[in-house]
């Protein structure tokens, strides 16, 4: 395996979260649609890659990424344009002979596609509502074999975020509100399935549009960080491929240090302590690992960890963002407490927005509690480290 630090992770760089795609499936195998519900560098990304790459015999795969999707036919546009370019969909002789001699009702409506004689192509000259485009191809869609199509759309909150910012909120309940209505569509969901996922919260940012209603009907898929088991199986085939050893005691004493075992803080602690060994050393000791520790928060790795605060500055504006920024200044003194928080907020006229505030850190892997909200503290020692150097000082 190796040590790929940034990307998603594939074949046989991917560490298999068989548990977690066995849910994602059973979901899908109950017709459900479902929303991956984990903190950033979790591995999400990874899973869907992972389905991607799958040749399920019920099911075609496509992923999308949307973050940096404006506006809602956009949106639909990208999704309508990634399936009739699919392979599934080529490879489907049933539904290329459905469209060359139009012989789906749904297909007969489209103005958006045409038959080129070997596959599909988009009319990018013809005036089209991508919405109807892209509710009449599902509703035709029939794949060979009566496999499904499952649509993994990756930061969908993002997508969400920016038509709030570039039309409105009332433009991206409308959004929500169509997304929905295809989901629930029996003539649709019989076909196709949608997997949701982002690097913020999805529940939180329809939550601050009031319109959680219109996605109730997408469960979370919890994503959790890997066990330790699963964390140290990650490290030994890393270290088998990077031709290295580690004996049992110091592995676990690099796990105790990262702590929060998701795949980048571990996969970034390795990529440091074999950075500081001499060529002819072979086996990883403790002292390599405390050291690494230092490293790993040098300002070369800030592109790393840059992403935790520009994000913030993205998501939150004036009073929210210096909100924001005060609690996580003051996690890193050990914690902030539950009174500690009112008290900010109230400092920056928050008082009655603030836990919206402090949902959206826990779910986006800054902070958590483990006493049912009576303290906060850093998810990550690593993070929190970096926070500390780089942020508050």
């Amino acid at each position: 395996m190796k040590n790929i630090i940034g990307p998603p992770a594939r074949g046989e760089n991917f560490l298999n979260r068989e548990k977690e795609i066995k849910k994602i499936l059973k979901a899908i195998d109950e017709g459900v649609n479902v929303q991956l519900a984990a903190p950033r560098r979790v591995g999400k990304t990874s899973i869907l890659m992972s389905l991607l790459d799958m040749e399920h015999p019920d099911y075609c795969f496509l992923y999308l990424d949307t973050e940096a999707i404006m506006t809602s036919e956009n949106f639909f546009k990208k999704i309508y344009s990634e399936i009739i370019k699919s392979k599934c969909i080529l490879a489907s002789t049933k539904l290329v002979e459905q469209f060359k001699n139009l012989k789906n009702d749904f297909f007969k409506r489209m103005k958006g596609i045409s038959f080129n004689g070997t596959g599909l192509e988009l009319n990018e000259g013809e005036e089209v509502n991508y919405y109807q485009e892209l509710t009449n191809l599902l509703k035709g869609v029939e794949l060979d074999e009566g496999k499904k199509i499952v649509l993994m759309i990756d930061e969908f909150p993002y997508t969400i975020t920016n038509i709030v910012e570039k039309t409105g909120k009332e433009e991206a309940v409308k959004f929500l509100s169509e997304n929905r209505t295809l989901r629930i569509d029996p003539s649709i969901n019989k076909k196709v399935n949608f997997i949701y996922t982002g690097s913020i919260g999805l529940n939180t940012t329809v939550a601050n549009l009031n319109a959680t209603a219109l996605i109730n009907d997408v469960p979370p898929v919890k994503i959790p960080p890997l066990s330790n088991k699963q964390a140290k199986q990650m490290v030994k085939e890393i270290l088998i491929y990077e031709e290295k050893e580690i004996s049992e005691d110091c592995l676990d004493y690099l796990l105790k240090k990262v702590e929060w075992l998701i795949p980048f803080y571990i996969k970034l602690a390795i990529k440091e302590v074999i950075d500081l060994m001499d060529d002819d050393l072979n086996e990883i000791n403790e002292d390599l690992v405390d050291r690494s520790f230092v490293e790993i928060i040098d300002y070369r790795n800030n592109n790393y960890f840059e992403h935790y605060f520009s994000r913030l500055r993205t998501y939150f504006k004036g009073d929210q963002f210096d909100f924001t920024i005060n609690i996580l200044n003051n996690a890193t003194d050990n914690g902030v407490s539950r009174s500690e928080i009112f008290n900010i907020s109230t400092n920056h006229g928050l008082q009655n927005g603030y836990k919206n505030i402090i949902q959206t850190l826990v779910y986006d892997g800054y902070i958590f509690s483990d006493d049912l909200g009576q303290n906060y503290k850093f998810c990550s020692p690593i993070l929190k480290l970096w926070w500390l150097v780089h942020v508050k000082n």
